[in-house]
């Protein structure tokens, strides 16, 4: 993997990846939109573990899609690289949206990214579409996806990190 310095992952795949990753498999399907993708980790394994998958990657930090659209081009990935805010610019629908979302804001935690994207998320699901995402252990977002969602559950967990997986 290519990454640039203030790239989130630069030089190493976080832990939090790794679990989310541990969770993909070959019946993950469809248009798949990996949501503030950095240098585009999950995306390169995701189509290395399923061949069915069109990848929309999206990113705010422009150095995190240079180094996306590096690594994409690396491992002859095709997808489509999208500068956006959350879904600022996105304007269809996806069978699934997977992210590892940021829980800091400089040097602050700050839940307002992660809260966005799961109450918006359902406006860019296809019918029985997929929110899988990973965040520490210690924090919960329960009360809001059972807000959001018809259900979900958390597929893996260990002890500093969980992966949640909502379906509409």
């Amino acid at each position: 993997m290519k990454t640039l310095p203030s790239v989130f992952g630069h030089k190493k795949i976080d832990a939090g990846s790794k679990l989310l990753i541990s969770t993909f498999t070959d019946k993950m399907r469809g248009n798949i939109l990996d949501l503030g993708t950095g240098s585009g980790i999950l995306s390169i394994l995701l189509d290395n573990i399923s061949k069915k998958i069109h990848l929309t990657l999206t990113d705010i930090n422009l150095i995190a899609l240079l180094s996306c659209k590096i690594n994409l081009y690396h491992h002859n990935i095709n997808g489509n690289i999208l500068s956006s805010n959350l879904y600022n610019d996105i304007n269809k629908r996806f069978d699934i949206i997977i992210s590892n979302p940021p829980i800091h804001r400089d040097l602050k935690i700050s839940f307002k990214t992660i809260i966005n994207m799961i109450k918006n998320s359902v406006n860019y699901l296809t019918k029985k579409g997929e929110l899988r995402f990973v965040t520490n252990t210690f924090l919960s977002f329960d009360r809001i996806l059972n807000d959001t969602f018809n259900e979900y559950t958390i597929l893996k967990k260990n002890k500093y990190f969980k992966v949640y997986q909502a379906i509409v």
